[in-house]
């Protein structure tokens, strides 16, 4: 029972995070989509769970409730609607502004002891996970100026810009406050979570020359490895080097260095598969073979390991894998 859920629950997590993802995108991008899917289903989440907490509370509709699960909806939809647009970051600021613009709006709606204005704060730290701020500098100077003057007029008028919702007595308002403090340190806790992971990027992008040549310095423990697996004595350290060599210098050539320790693993590939493979997955299929990790393939390929652990879902949905299969166990044994 826990074991189905499990995987449910993990299905679900790829599903929403690599949807939209595929390989003629850049790393940043494919980086960017996967972020903006985790981001995009938490803000519908947090839209149906207060539209939900007021309809039990209220027991009944108006029309801020059914806005609230209208945003809700709208979130999933702009999510499907933006990715992989060209003008992505300009429609990701003025969602930005209409966010913003929301919070103003249910901040004086539901009054400053609800704690609705503190998502301004988790708002303005998203900028370093979606922008650039070298290549994109006037658009977060305006969206950060654009909030901050929509902070500071909700304070100054003591969050009165309209008339508060009579409805919201004292008790829901303490309700709304542990709610909104919930979600707000969900979001921290994703955005620490991002910028650490962001920050691992970057340091594996640094270091990625210096590994590189550690990697390849270390290979005797791999040629005993696939020697055993080959079982062909010819297999030597230099043509192991060799074949990691093209790896990433030319696809078509390691892939046909490939073929010749491994003449059948292709066609018996290709037959489990419910679509044709591209050139990059059978790529991605003989590094699995040769006991790659995901963080030596992104070293090889020069990807992020983010974007590798993407290929490596909509592999595995082409092969019919389960989510809880070992790669590496499984084409060791293919």
């Amino acid at each position: 029972m826990f074991s189905k859920l499990r995987k449910y629950v993990h299905d679900l997590y790829d599903n929403i995070s690599y949807r939209g993802v595929n390989d003629q995108q850049s790393n940043t991008d494919r980086d960017l989509t996967i972020l903006l899917n985790r981001y995009f289903i938490l803000c519908s989440v947090i839209f149906l769970v207060h539209g939900i907490s007021n309809v039990l509370y209220f027991h009944d509709f108006t029309w801020d409730r059914v806005a609230l699960f209208s945003f809700s909806v709208l979130t999933v939809v702009l999510n499907r609607m933006i990715i992989g647009s060209r003008f992505l970051k300009p429609l990701l600021g003025i969602i930005i502004c209409i966010l913003t613009i929301v919070i103003t709006y249910y901040s004086s709606f539901c009054g400053m002891e609800s704690g609705v204005f503190l998502f301004y704060f988790p708002l303005i730290t998203v900028f370093p996970l979606f922008f650039d701020f070298k290549t994109e500098k006037s658009l977060i100077i305006f969206l950060l100026i654009f909030i901050l003057i929509m902070m500071y007029i909700s304070a100054i008028s003591d969050f009165k810009l309209i008339d508060k919702n009579p409805l919201i007595e004292n008790q829901y308002a303490s309700v709304l406050l542990i709610l909104n403090i919930s979600f707000i340190l969900v979001i921290f806790s994703l955005n620490f979570f991002f910028f650490f992971d962001k920050r691992n990027d970057y340091y594996f992008i640094l270091h990625r020359n210096a590994w590189k040549r550690m990697e390849i310095e270390n290979l005797s423990l791999e040629v005993v490895r696939l020697k055993k697996m080959l079982n062909k004595d010819d297999f030597s350290e230099e043509k192991l080097g060799e074949l990691i060599n093209y790896i990433h210098i030319n696809d078509a050539i390691f892939l046909e260095k490939f073929d010749y320790f491994f003449p059948d693993f292709k066609k018996k590939i290709s037959t489990m598969s419910k679509v044709s493979l591209s050139a990059s997955e059978f790529k991605l299929c003989a590094l699995l073979k040769l006991g790659f990790s995901t963080k030596q393939i992104a070293l090889y390929t020069n990807s992020t390991i983010k974007s590798v652990e993407g290929k490596k879902y909509r592999l595995k949905k082409k092969l019919n894998l389960s989510s809880t299969s070992d790669y590496k166990v499984w084409f060791a044994e293919f």
